[in-house]
């Protein structure tokens, strides 16, 4: 079964290197956040599907998307699938915060 994860491109050091946040399974992508992130009209959400490399000035936005997926989410999923999907999301969130303290990160969700 395929995975969603992020992870550093070009590492420079050790803390990037074992950088790897799992977001999502390809299935639970399709299923739960999907349809959410449609409803949302949102733009970077759903490019984790296919991949996509963001860099810290990408931050604030995809953050904000988060923050709106969750909300929808705890409205629309039950409260197990929403427990995992707020746990993953809040895992990411902090993972991206704290390796583009480094600015010249790139970082790969897909």
């Amino acid at each position: 079964m395929m995975s969603i994860i992020a992870i550093v491109l070009d590492p420079k050091n050790e803390e990037q290197a074992a950088f790897s946040v799992p977001v999502s399974t390809e299935r639970n992508f399709e299923e739960n956040w999907l349809p959410l992130i449609k409803k949302l009209d949102l733009e970077w959400l759903p490019l984790f599907q296919t991949g996509v490399d963001i860099e810290s000035d990408d931050l604030i936005a995809i953050s904000e998307e988060l923050s709106k997926l969750l909300a929808l989410a705890e409205k629309d999923l039950s409260p197990s699938i929403y427990k995992d999907l707020a746990r993953r999301v809040n895992e990411l969130i902090k993972g991206l915060e704290k390796i583009f303290i480094e600015k010249s990160v790139t970082v790969f969700i897909g």
